[in-house]
């Protein structure tokens, strides 16, 4: 049977931290006072996370439900090639993940996405391109990249086989929505009736699409710098936000925004020898990764950095907004590993962290976001 929402919530709210999960709570110099864990459980929405251990011999990850108070709780887990990167999303409340899979001949498609549920990992598709993110659609469906691998090689590099493919995760039916022949297709999001679509030509061009869910007729928006990555859609502004580089500067880094209308770009920031990473939030201006890699840094010229100095970038967000798992990648001089955290920013990052703190996951484990429970976005 699957883990419907009222059964996900009430296990957020009722578990106690399960031993071995990785999950530390902090808040301070100590744990918060009784009546702000109160409030913390009453606003915080649950995020689901994929747990891989920092193993490159690792061939399981599990699956975890983060309740509002930080306990963890297993929800399912998925059997992987050793090392695999395992990245996915929520459709409803359902974990669909991508997977590297075991002895498969074409490295670069040999990924398979997943349901995961209690009794397992259900197979649904093969022949995803490795360390893709399924989109889980407000369509009901799930979206997915898959391809071969090609024997020519164009101007800009080998030349794949690459299509869209939508997935009905109830009955397992495919539908090929898109192709294309190229050096990458990737899916940035969607909007709308329309999936928002990055895609890089066999002569090393770039362009971005959006291509109708329904018909998967598609149309041209802009071209644009070969060099792009870490999309979100921000569906206020109907504009697709991501870093990439200089057209003239190989040493500079923009972040920017497509009118997926219009195709103007606006260029909100600029950095030299490394990529911030942007993410636009629902209910305010975006943030990105801060210069000299010290936090969140906003188009006001604010920046926030909870988690001490390193690399943050937020990987997805509730779908108010107000709650936002923060991947922190720690200063070069500290030997931590790598954390996914989660912050309570009510007036955006700008705000101070709300009641209950900050939830750290990590340590042993690369800890992924998949989504909060009750809607949001990730990163792409």
């Amino acid at each position: 049977m699957r883990l419907g929402l009222p059964a996900l919530v009430s296990l957020a709210l009722g578990l106690t931290v399960a031993a071995g999960v990785g999950v530390a709570v902090t808040a301070g110099a100590g744990p918060a006072p009784p009546h702000a864990q109160a409030a913390a459980r009453a606003t915080r929405p649950p995020l689901v996370v994929v747990a891989t251990p920092h193993d490159e011999r690792a061939r399981r990850s599990e699956v975890r439900l983060v309740g509002p108070d930080g306990a963890a709780t297993p929800i399912g887990a998925v059997l992987h090639a050793p090392g695999a990167v395992v990245r996915g999303d929520l459709l409803g409340v359902l974990p669909v993940v991508v997977a590297d899979e075991e002895g498969a001949a074409d490295r670069d498609f040999g990924a398979a996405l997943f349901a995961v549920e209690r009794q397992g990992a259900r197979r649904l598709v093969a022949g995803v391109g490795h360390a893709r993110r399924p989109l889980a659609s407000d369509g009901g469906l799930v979206y997915v990249e898959r391809g071969a691998s090609g024997s020519a090689s164009g101007p800009g590099g080998r030349i794949d086989s690459l299509e869209l493919v939508a997935v009905d995760v109830a009955t397992g039916v495919t539908r090929v929505l898109y192709t294309y022949s190229g050096l990458a297709l990737h899916l940035a999001g969607e909007l709308g009736s329309d999936l928002v679509v990055y895609r890089v030509a066999a002569a090393g061009n770039a362009d971005v699409l959006l291509v109708e869910r329904a018909s998967g007729r598609s149309r041209l928006v802009a071209s644009i710098v070969p060099m792009a990555r870490d999309f979100t859609v921000d569906r206020q502004r109907g504009a697709l936000l991501y870093v990439n580089r200089d057209a003239k500067d190989a040493d500079l880094w923009a972040v920017e925004r497509l009118d997926l209308a219009s195709g103007l770009v606006t260029r909100l920031a600029t950095a030299r020898d490394d990529a911030p990473a942007p993410y636009a939030l629902p209910s305010s201006d975006p943030v990105w990764t801060a210069p000299g890699r010290r936090g969140l840094a906003s188009a006001r010229g604010e920046w926030l950095s909870p988690l001490g100095p390193g690399f943050d970038a937020v990987r997805a967000t509730s779908a108010d907004g107000a709650w936002l798992a923060v991947l922190h990648v720690a200063s070069f001089e500290s030997e931590g590993m790598d954390d996914l955290a989660i912050l309570h920013a009510p007036a955006g990052p700008r705000g101070p962290l709300g009641p209950g703190g900050v939830a750290r996951l990590g340590g042993a484990e690369r800890v992924e976001a998949l989504g909060f429970v009750g809607g949001g976005g990730g990163a792409r």
